[in-house]
């Protein structure tokens, strides 16, 4: 961000003083003489340029957030049954590193106190694009008893494939939590279902080779 800032500030700058030296040219008394309509005529030719460079700068920025990582914490009640996790997940193109999370508003964790996990001592080394990283917070109605209706915030800090710090802020609401749907479809009751049929095979096992055993 400092350097966008910089260049942007010298782009700024070059516009402005071509911009001034035209408006001291034309009311310079002497105008007329050719050496003060070069300067007019240099000035004039610097004002397309910076803006010629603001747009191609703009376009390279855009650019670099497009392939820029993205690392967003999420609570997950629905991967695991009765479980909630919480999970980080890197939503950008880019690498991200040393991935931890600085809470101003920190939900408390099955054993008290705020997430001792993503944290600046223990932060996620990297986070490829599109995978995530999870950890146990709570039982899923546990959480939601203690916590009810609750935004938790904070901001994400992280760096990038060639080692430059950034940061963004987060909010993690527990309203669908509370009020949602703690699964979208039934696979993962057929999962769990399915669980159980090595039991139930070898109980049937069990079962016929008593019975050929008489």
């Amino acid at each position: 961000m400092l350097k966008r800032f910089v260049v942007r500030l010298f782009l700024a700058a070059a516009f402005a003083s071509a911009v001034a030296a035209i408006s001291i040219v034309f009311r310079y008394p002497d105008a007329y003489r050719p050496e003060i309509w070069a300067v007019a005529a240099a000035a004039l030719a610097v004002i397309p340029a910076a803006l010629a460079t603001w747009s191609t700068q703009r376009m390279l920025e855009l650019e670099e957030d497009a392939s820029a990582p993205f690392p967003y914490p999420s609570f997950d009640s629905r991967s695991r049954s009765q479980l909630l996790q919480l999970r980080i997940e890197n939503h950008g193109k880019g690498i991200a590193r040393n991935v931890y999370l600085e809470w101003k508003d920190a939900p408390s964790v099955r054993d008290g106190g705020p997430p001792p996990f993503l944290t600046a001592e223990t932060p996620v080394p990297i986070l490829l694009p599109g995978r995530d990283a999870s950890y146990f917070v709570d039982g899923a109605r546990d959480f939601v008893k203690k916590h009810d209706y609750a935004d938790f915030s904070g901001k994400v800090h992280f760096q990038d494939i060639a080692g430059r710090a950034h940061s963004h802020p987060f909010v993690l609401p527990t309203s669908h939590l509370k009020d949602g749907l703690s699964y979208d479809d039934e696979i993962s009751l057929t999962h769990r279902e399915l669980q159980k049929l090595p039991d139930a095979l070898e109980k049937i096992s069990k079962t016929i080779e008593k019975v050929g055993g008489r």
